[in-house]
This record gives structure tokens, C-alpha cells and sequence, in this order.
């Protein structure tokens, strides 16, 4: 089961200046205790481990940068000559994205936004101004 979802904007880029501080801080994200991850390993009907969601529990230590880290969430990663960073697709079921996405926010382009429809239409817009709502009008 699960919700997909289709990024069908972006406007994300961090600049090359800040991808060690975006890498550092996607890792750090494995060890905030108020992240909310969303997967987990159950063995005879018992939760033994939470984990993001589509990533290992380990992935702080199995990825080296913030391209790898985005990528195994599902992300389509362009990367140019100096080592910028932008996201440009998505299309999977909907996980633990926007926390990743959330944690380095502030390092990215001012004026960010991911724009994202669901599988039953629904579209929304994650800014730096939060999450809003949307509607298609055909004039």
C-alpha cells in the first residue's frame, strides 16, 4: 500500500559552498531524537528497529554525500561542474522526503519550492513559506 507521489516542480539548489554542511546535516538527521521516521523492522509482531523511510538505518554511515542521500530517498539529483546540487524528479511513494528536504532547506536557494501531486490529484507546494494547498483552474 502507500501514497505516491509525483514532484512535478522543483526549485532546489544548494550551491556548492554548502554541500559539506548539507551532508553533514542529513546525517545528523539519523540521530535527532525528534525525527519522525517513518519505517521500521518488526520481527514476530514487534518493532525491533525504527528507520526513515526507504533508506537503511545505517545510511549516515553507507553514504558519503548529500547527492547519494537524496538519491536513495528517490530523487533525481542534477549536479553541475562545481558541485551544486539541485533536485529536479521524484515519483514514488510518499516517505520520510520532506524531513531530509527540511533539514538543509535553509542552505538552498531563497526562493525554493517543490511542487507535488498525489496519486489522487491532490497537489501541493512545500516552500520556505511552509506547506500550501493547491487547486488546478482551467480558464
Amino acid at each position: 500500500m502507500g501514497y505516491y507521489v509525483n514532484l512535478q516542480e522543483a526549485n532546489f539548489a544548494i550551491g556548492a559552498e554548502n554541500i559539506e554542511e548539507a551532508t553533514r546535516l542529513l546525517k545528523a538527521l539519523n540521530h535527532d531524537p525528534n525525527a519522525r521516521k517513518g519505517g521500521g523492522s518488526w520481527r514476530g509482531g514487534q518493532l525491533v528497529s525504527r528507520h526513515f523511510s526507504w533508506m537503511s538505518a545505517n545510511y549516515d554511515e553507507e553514504l558519503d554525500s548529500a547527492v547519494e542521500i537524496f538519491e536513495a530517498l528517490g530523487f533525481e539529483v542534477h549536479t553541475d561542474e562545481t558541485g551544486s546540487l539541485e533536485l529536479m524528479y521524484y515519483d514514488s511513494k510518499i516517505g520520510d522526503e520532506g524531513q531530509f528536504v527540511n533539514a538543509v532547506a535553509h542552505l538552498a536557494n531563497e526562493d525554493w519550492f517543490l511542487v507535488w501531486r498525489g496519486e489522487d490529484g491532490a497537489i501541493w507546494r512545500d516552500s520556505a513559506l511552509g506547506t500550501q494547498n493547491g487547486t488546478v483552474v482551467f480558464l
